[in-house]
């Protein structure tokens, strides 16, 4: 298997389809990349396990997963299920994670400042967040209005990044 840098492996699409068993009977060489050669073999990581844990793995349609981190690489998948078949569709979101993180620089945000912006990203609750970083909801909301400060003070009214109020 022909090794890619990490940008390389960053800018292309990956596809994969799967029997109704989640035996692959096709990939694309992004696929092979991040997921490994699963040419006829049962794939039971990453699509299927997000899927088990969404409920996803007995419905027809499509299941989105946000920011999912494959190999240390975040990629937004999106699983589309019928009754024979489950195509999986692997996003790479790394350099646009990386050009927001570099714009949360330039207005001066902290380092933890960009981790909850990344979070936010992922659509994380506020609960969540303070799980995950191990503060108090009282200490998230004084990053949060830190982060809506700086936004400001930059000229920035409304971030892309989509500040959710809750």
């Amino acid at each position: 298997m022909e090794n890619k840098s990490p940008l390389q492996k960053i800018n292309a699409l990956g596809f994969c389809v799967k029997s109704k068993d989640w035996t692959v009977r096709w990939q694309n060489e992004e696929c092979r990349i991040v997921c490994g050669h699963k040419l006829d073999e049962v794939c039971d990581v990453n699509c299927r396990e997000w899927s088990k844990s969404e409920n996803a793995l007995e419905r027809d349609g499509a299941t989105t997963f946000q920011s999912k981190t494959i190999d240390g690489h975040r990629y937004d998948v999106v699983v589309l299920q019928t009754s024979d078949e489950t195509v999986s569709v692997l996003c790479p979101v790394d350099r646009v994670h990386s050009e927001i993180e570099d714009f949360c620089r330039s207005v001066g945000l902290t380092d933890r400042e960009v981790e909850i912006m990344h979070l936010q990203l992922e659509r994380i609750s506020h609960k969540e967040m303070c799980e995950r970083l191990f503060i108090s909801e009282a200490t998230l909301k004084t990053h949060i209005n830190s982060l809506r400060r700086k936004f400001a003070e930059s000229g920035v009214d409304n971030p892309a990044l989509n500040i959710r109020k809750k």
